[in-house]
């Protein structure tokens, strides 16, 4: 099993130089991912929630992009002063797309869970509205809540799978669509997790 994905920027901006405006056009591939089992034992499921758990790292997309500006202006110290300019405003862009969008995917996270833990309008925790808007969050992030009956509280936990443990010496969870699943039979000290209401 082979996924990818290929994304394409078009860009246009002022030219400093004066005349037609600059036009940028960016392509390429990246998130690639692949995945073999034995025909008997693939499991969709499973390279899903492994594809999922990949995150991007603005950190190092910011460094490798400095890194190709700083091999573009090595390989056009000869060309026109133009040149250069439409490398430089290529890396701003990228820059400040990169930076706007993490902004963005932090702001979301915390309106989401400033959401979740506010009181409800009339004064209690609960509520049909409050569970129903926690639901829709959880469906846009991929997760489902749990109550922790270790540390008490609760866990989110990715809601691929319709059953959850909590594995009692040490802070780790199994995810099973098994609904006899019996962690003892693995020597496994585990409690079943109920989803919160």
């Amino acid at each position: 099993m082979i996924g990818g994905t290929g994304r394409f920027y078009m860009s246009q901006f002022g030219n400093p130089m004066g005349g037609a405006p600059l036009t940028m056009l960016n392509g390429g591939t990246n998130y690639a991912y692949a995945a073999s089992f034995p025909v008997a034992e693939f499991d969709a499921q499973l390279v899903e929630v492994m594809r999922k758990s990949v995150k991007p790292d603005y950190t190092w997309l910011c460094h490798y992009s400095e890194f190709g500006l700083r091999l573009s202006q090595q390989k056009t110290g000869q060309v026109k002063q133009r040149a250069d300019q439409i490398v430089a405003a290529g890396y701003a862009l990228t820059r400040a797309t990169i930076e706007r969008n993490q902004a963005a995917g932090n702001a979301a996270v915390a309106a989401a869970k400033s959401y979740a833990d506010a009181p409800s309008p009339s004064g209690g925790s609960g509520g049909a509205d409050d569970r129903a808007q926690r639901e829709r969050i959880e469906s846009i992030r991929g997760v489902e809540t749990y109550d922790d009956p270790l540390y008490g509280g609760t866990v989110q936990l990715d809601n691929t799978y319709d059953h959850a443990w909590r594995v009692q010496n040490n802070d780790s969870y199994i995810l099973t669509n098994d609904p006899n699943f019996n962690p003892g039979a693995y020597n496994i000290d585990a409690s079943q997790l109920k989803v919160t209401r």
